[in-house]
C-alpha cells in the first residue's frame, strides 16, 4: 500500500511529498487490520521502507 501511494505522487509532488502519502496510506492500511501483533508489525516494515526510500 505503501509502496503504490509512493509510486503514485513521487513524479508529480516530488519525494518528499511521496513519503508523507506512503506513510499515510502505510499507517492506515496497518491500522484498519484491527490485529494488534500484526499492525506492530506492518508500522515496523513501513519505517523500513521509509528509511530505503530517505536513502536515495
Amino acid at each position: 500500500m505503501a509502496r503504490q501511494a509512493y509510486d503514485g505522487a513521487v513524479n508529480q509532488q516530488g519525494h518528499h511529498e511521496a513519503l508523507w502519502h506512503a506513510r499515510r496510506a502505510g499507517t492506515l492500511f496497518a491500522h484498519d487490520t484491527g490485529d494488534g501483533e500484526l499492525e506492530d508489525y506492518l508500522l515496523q516494515q513501513l519505517e523500513m521502507y521509509i528509511a530505503e526510500l530517505n536513502g536515495r
